[in-house]
């Protein structure tokens, strides 16, 4: 099933909201607080003048060069003391420049599927920045299945499986993830999560049976498995919230192509301010970055 609203709505009226701060630091876990940057939030490029906070927010503004982000949270973490609600994700987001996020709600996560997707649906219409993910355990099929035909009928093109928290390698010998696989025809992203999960966390035997373009959150040290699918099929993207190490974006560029991409955050439970800056301070060319902060999710998007 195929809309062209509210999904399309995000990308072809896309406003960048560009701001900026001051000083980067390495990526944080827990309190997301951000570090600031001496570079633009929108294009990551240094101002010639000598840089203040002030300068900094001047630039970001003509840049006009917009950030979404493919990997972000709502709802509520008891274990965590963060702020988790969408009004605290959409200054996060003004703060670092970044125009739309997709969003996934943490009680479809972790604790009902269906409730959360609701959830999801509902923020995502009050707040047009935010775009729904919905989650689908493959373990519940054929209930998941279902569930995949009603959040389609509500408008959600977006779907989110999560492997770890829900207990299955990304693999064809998962009997139900197949069976989602073909309920998903026709959306237009498929999210998956694979860190924290125990080797082998991904297996090649689904490269033909993605049936959308499929955007992997993997660590550095999963990277590896994800060349290998991405080998076998051109649907696998990968997103930037946990490529963390020393050279890992420049080397996921090379093997996989800038063009597969896209730029993540985690936020709230990673800092949002961290991940700008890594993709700010790679050694891309300015047609790459801005690609990977925004072009590659808009072609993916305009092409499904």
């Amino acid at each position: 099933m195929r809309s062209t609203s509210p999904l399309m709505y995000w990308f072809f009226m896309m406003k960048a909201t560009s701001s900026a701060n001051s000083a980067g630091s390495p990526r944080r876990f827990g309190n997301g607080t951000d570090a600031a940057s001496e570079s633009c939030a929108g294009c990551g490029r240094r101002c010639n003048a000598s840089w203040t906070t002030e300068r900094s927010k001047e630039r970001a503004e003509d840049c006009r060069v917009p950030i979404l982000d493919c990997n972000t949270l709502v709802g509520v973490r008891p274990q965590d003391e963060l702020d988790v609600s969408p009004n605290a994700l959409l200054a996060t987001m003004k703060k670092w420049g970044v125009s739309r996020s997709i969003v996934t709600h943490t009680a479809a996560v972790y604790y009902n599927t269906a409730a959360g997707n609701d959830a999801v649906i509902e923020v995502a219409r009050q707040h047009p920045a935010l775009v729904a993910a919905a989650v689908i355990n493959p373990l519940r099929s054929p209930l998941a299945d279902l569930e995949v035909l009603r959040c389609q009928t509500a408008g959600v093109r977006i779907f989110r499986l999560c492997p770890r928290e829900h207990g299955y390698p990304f693999s064809g010998r998962v009997g139900g993830l197949r069976a989602v696989l073909e309920a998903l025809d026709g959306c237009r992203l498929i999210l998956v999560d694979l860190v924290g999960l125990p080797e082998p966390c991904l297996t090649d035997d689904l490269a033909e049976a993605l049936p959308a373009p499929t955007v992997f959150t993997v660590t550095d040290e999963q990277l590896g498995a994800a060349f290998r699918l991405g080998g076998r099929s051109p649907r696998v993207l990968i997103e930037t919230s946990q490529l963390v190490g020393g050279g890992v974006l420049e080397t996921a560029a090379r093997h996989l192509g800038a063009d597969r991409l896209l730029f993540g955050s985690g936020a709230p439970l990673l800092s949002l301010g961290s991940a700008v800056t890594s993709v700010q301070y790679a050694e891309f060319t300015d047609a790459q970055r801005q690609d990977i902060f925004e072009g590659n999710m808009t072609r993916v998007m305009q092409a499904n």
